[in-house]
């Protein structure tokens, strides 16, 4: 699939955090060698999903 026909299928979800807990994702991210705080969402999400019975599906594409 072409890589504009993949960016379509996505969708965006905004979040608005404190300056505070923003501060401590940058701080991790830095702490854990990530590429990006998407990386670490996609984990998260993935983890959630997980925890509630569904497929780990989140930046797998």
């Amino acid at each position: 699939m072409p890589k504009q026909a993949q960016l379509r299928t996505k969708k965006m979800i905004a979040l608005a955090l404190d300056v505070e807990s923003r501060k401590q994702l940058d701080l991790l991210k830095i702490e854990l060698a990530r590429p990006s705080l998407q990386n670490m969402f996609n984990e998260a999400l993935n983890d959630f999903f997980v925890k509630h019975g569904k497929k780990p599906i989140v930046g797998s594409k």
